[in-house]
């Protein structure tokens, strides 16, 4: 026991100096060529090593059949003490005891690797504080008028006061107060008076089967019901015009969704991965159907597209395998890439008068459809509209658009093509010189309309676009009734304009080309 102190006190002499840094692995002194902060160390080592002589006293035989051990000794601190040490559990943690009393005993240094460590933890700390705190915590405020209560009982939340619930984001780690009970919601009751459900507000709540919506409801944030599994069914009040992002998004337990309110657009994603949804009802109001809204929806059966629709974007129903047959309202203009893509179940789609534009892809993978009818008034077809759709029977088109579609006949079934029996059309035109009156024009804005200006012989049918070229820029042409508008205060003279029109044919009269006209108008 005297030479092993000895040694100790050698060793810790020799290190203060700093003549001889040391340091030990696998239980042996090692030499070290550059000096380190171990002097410090060691000497709280020795205090330790002198506090603990009960301890160091243990295995006496061991010690002294291993010198070199037992000069390690006062080393074996926070590197190896494993490997080490031969001594039993209880050494060990008296050891540790010694060593979490060092600060208060030497002076101050640089934390070693255990109290790296420690800091590690700390960095995970506030998160573990904040969620026991949020389980801790049944009921609190969301700002200055709307409260939340929590019954752990019946697995019921409740919102209620004025105003709306706040906005979370789950990428930036900001939760809800509830996120603690996640997996214990089952039940949400949102009172009257909240006006809007924040972004990411119900997210995750795996095990929530019920939503009750409060009329006066006006927004539903993005994401605010993403991954509730349970859901079943949804009820949204006609007050609400706003449904976000991905707000209903993998509900793979939903199966019927009813939206009273008028709202202004299908968003992105808003039932994307609802597996189990079969029924969908959304009354007149929506502009758009934002791209992936329905994608994944693999038991959707039917779904009416409301006339109000004017696109229809990127993958909108993309592998609704269940759907059978579709009608895109003549209000729509444009249904976008793969929009109807992998509908395997698809059989027929008809597309009315009305529908402009067809993009790539648009019915591709559509592996049963045999029926698709185009009307004469869709003016560009995409590329690959109808890839792999072997089954196609009864392809209805216009004759002078099938090139566009970018396939032989020999593509379809034998007399699977039927060209649309389209009435010639055809027009003449001719200008004219209209005159407005200086003094009327000085006060306010006047208007010419299109006969005044434009002779047609024969006028063509269907319906006519107009589209001005050439002409003085206080002078505009509308669009659809070809009306001439001069701004106030033009100054006297004899303007010439030049407009070309075209028509756009009819469901039985084919399109026609672009015609221009130049007319005059005299203002005197």
């Amino acid at each position: 026991m005297k030479s092993k102190r000895l040694v100790s006190m050698l060793v810790a002499a020799a290190m203060v100096a700093g003549s001889m840094p040391l340091t030990v692995f696998a239980g042996r002194l090692d030499y070290e060529h550059e000096e380190t902060e171990v002097p410090q160390i060691t000497e709280t080592e020795e205090e330790k090593e002198t506090s603990k002589p009960a301890v160091k006293e243990t295995k006496p035989s061991e010690k002294e059949t291993e010198p070199e051990v037992k000069e390690t000794k006062p080393e074996v601190k926070e590197t190896e003490p494993a490997e080490t040490e031969t001594e039993e559990t209880k050494e060990t943690e008296e050891t540790k005891e010694t060593e979490a009393s060092l600060p208060d005993e030497t002076e101050p240094s640089e934390p070693s690797v255990p109290a790296g460590s420690a800091g590690v933890a700390e960095e995970k700390l506030p998160e573990q504080t904040a969620k026991a705190s949020k389980k801790n915590a049944n009921s609190g405020s969301l700002g200055k008028s709307v409260t939340w209560s929590f019954d752990d009982s019946t697995g019921i939340i409740t919102i209620s006061g004025t105003g709306a619930i706040p906005k979370y984001c789950y990428l930036d780690q900001k939760y809800p107060a509830w996120s603690g009970f996640t997996d214990d919601i089952k039940e949400v009751v949102i009172k009257k008076g909240i006006t809007s459900i924040g972004n990411d507000a119900f997210r995750r709540c795996s095990n929530l089967t019920t939503v009750t919506f409060p009329e006066g409801l006006k927004t539903i944030g993005e994401y605010a019901f993403n991954s509730c599994s349970s859901i079943k069914e949804i009820t949204v009040p006609d007050s609400v015009t706003s449904i976000g992002t991905g707000a209903f998004s993998s509900c793979t337990s939903l199966k019927k969704a009813v939206i009273l309110g008028k709202i202004s657009a299908i968003e992105t994603f808003v039932f994307n991965g609802c597996d189990n949804l079969e029924n969908v009802t959304i009354p007149y109001g929506p502009t758009t159907i934002g791209g992936w809204a329905f994608l994944d929806c693999y038991s959707l059966k039917d779904f009416t597209i409301p006339a109000s629709v004017k696109s229809i974007s990127w993958a909108a129903f993309g592998n609704c395998t269940s759907l059978k047959s579709v009608t895109v309202p003549g209000s729509v203009k444009l249904v976008g890439i793969s929009a109807f893509g992998g509908c395997t179940s698809l059989e027929t789609v008809t597309l009315e008068y009305g529908v402009q534009e067809i993009d790539n892809c648009a019915f591709e993978d559509c592996t049963n459809l045999k029926t698709l009818s185009i009307p004469n008034s869709v003016t560009t077809i995409g590329g690959m509209v109808v890839e792999n759709c072997p089954k196609i029977e009864n392809l209805s088109i216009p004759e002078d658009m099938f090139d566009d579609l970018g396939y032989e006949e020999s593509y379809f079934a034998p007399g699977g093509i039927h060209f649309l029996k389209l009435e010639d059309n055809t027009m003449g035109l001719k200008g004219k010189t209209a005159k407005v009156k200086y003094k009327k024009l000085k006060k306010k804005a006047r208007t010419v309309s299109v006969s005044k200006v434009i002779k047609f012989c024969p006028k063509a049918k269907g319906t006519l676009v107009y589209k001005k070229t050439y002409g003085n820029k206080k002078i505009s042409v509308n669009s659809k009734t070809g009306t001439v508008t001069l701004k106030k205060k033009m100054k006297r003279g004899t303007y010439t304009v030049k407009v070309k029109v075209r028509s756009l044919g009819s469901e039985t009269v084919k399109k026609t080309g672009w015609k221009t006209v130049k007319f005059k108008i005299r203002v005197k």
